[in-house]
């Protein structure tokens, strides 16, 4: 992984309390993951330090958009994030345990890259749909959109079918 300089928090000589740092993060920032699901974006990622004795308490807000494509009509969309995340690292023995950090009290700086990058890949939502409704200028592929409403329709008209055919025949249809 690269060195990512910029991320690199100096928490030896930092004073106890709160601290706040902020991150611009885009599709060069996301290129430098293997595989990454995000290839264009601008993300804002406010990060919040409480430093105490024993530990390090971290607050991830993420927000910003994500160029992707509609899972309901596969036009290109700027896709809305928002999403909160947090991560405790205490000091003792380096590693990883039950979604706490260990890293030992004499570590000088803090590397946040892959924090941000995972905290902002945890924020896209698992199904990327744009509110067509809502916008005047929708992106969106009207085409598919009705032929999906059409088909819906269909659908659902084929069932109640079948529940009348077995209504008939004196079987009530599982609900």
């Amino acid at each position: 992984m690269e060195t990512f300089e910029e991320y690199l928090i100096p928490v030896k000589g930092l004073d106890l309390g709160v601290h706040l740092y902020e991150f611009k993060l885009t599709g060069k920032f996301f290129a430098k993951f293997d595989e990454s699901p995000i290839r264009e974006a601008q993300l804002n990622v406010q990060v919040v330090l409480d430093k105490r004795e024993t530990m390090l308490l971290w607050a991830f807000e993420v927000k910003g958009s994500m160029q992707t494509h509609c899972d309901r009509c596969m036009e290109s969309i700027q896709l809305p994030i928002h999403q909160s995340h947090d991560l405790i690292v205490k000091y003792g023995e380096e590693g990883e345990k039950d979604e706490v950090v260990f890293i030992p009290s004499d570590t000088p700086d803090f590397q946040l890259a892959p924090y941000l990058y995972e905290f902002s890949c945890l924020s896209v939502p698992m199904v990327k749909v744009y509110d067509c409704e809502n916008d005047d200028n929708a992106p969106c592929n009207f085409e598919v959109l009705d032929r999906l409403d059409q088909d819906a329709k269909e659908a659902s008209g084929r069932a109640n079918t079948l529940g009348d055919q077995l209504e008939k025949l004196g079987l009530k249809p599982e609900k």
